[in-house]
């Protein structure tokens, strides 16, 4: 897994940003990873849909930044972790 390069523009960008989440979504559902695992990006979804964040969404534009920068970090975290 490469992490995708910073230019939004790029189409390889957001093709590396779905893949990433198809994999997630596969790794969710695997036997063979393990529960502690599959915390990372669960947390990470908790974190943007209960109302305690670090910075308040009602900052626009600041306060949903950190809630998609968070689950992108908790995404590449969980697929670091997994067995290959």
């Amino acid at each position: 897994m490469t992490i995708p390069s910073p230019n939004r523009r790029s189409p390889h960008f957001w093709v590396e940003l779905f893949n990433s989440f198809r994999l997630t979504w596969r790794l969710l559902r695997d036997q063979q990873v393990s529960f502690a695992a599959k915390l990372v990006p669960l947390g990470a979804l908790a974190y943007i849909l209960f109302p305690i964040d670090f910075i308040p969404d009602a900052i626009l534009g600041l306060g949903q930044a950190d809630d998609l920068a968070l689950l992108l970090l908790g995404i590449q975290v969980f697929i670091a972790l997994t067995p290959r």
